[in-house]
């Protein structure tokens, strides 16, 4: 560098710097590599656990347990991921992964489309009847002690 900005040579930066001038040729040297090694990007994301492509084929896998009608737990996500992986990752990072691929949260019907509403109540006069009305002590009005 000093001989670059300065103009000096090996033997001037030896002795002001303390070593020989071949020294100084093969630091210049290092240099020189460093500085054509940094230049190449690194690109690509740091943070992931693993590559798109990677969990995009562990989820594919899942998706087929979903088309089929099957509820696809979290939790069953996180152990597919753990096994590809090798390693623990926590239940956030499968979410993550998830939220990455367009997963969302579906909750199920309160009713099955089939159910029969008329069959359901039959059913519970019937096995549940009602002997007692029960009211709670906070809501008696105050003369009915």
């Amino acid at each position: 560098m000093l001989s670059g900005l300065l103009h000096l040579s090996s033997e001037q930066i030896g002795m002001v710097i303390g070593v020989a001038p071949s020294t100084v040729i093969r630091m210049n040297g290092r240099f020189r590599r460093a500085k054509q090694n940094a230049t190449t990007s690194w690109g690509g994301d740091r943070r992931s656990i693993m590559k798109v492509d990677e969990t995009a084929e562990v989820l594919k896998t899942l998706e087929t347990q979903a088309s089929k009608g099957e509820v696809v737990v979290v939790n069953q996500v996180k152990v597919a991921l753990e096994e590809k992986r090798g390693k623990h990752i926590s239940l956030q990072t499968a979410y993550n992964i998830l939220y990455r691929h367009g997963w969302r949260k579906v909750k199920p019907d309160k009713e099955h489309p089939k159910s029969d509403p008329e069959k359901q109540e039959e059913f519970k006069k019937k096995h549940f009847p009602r002997r007692y009305i029960w009211q709670s002590i906070k809501h008696q009005k105050k003369g009915d002690k």
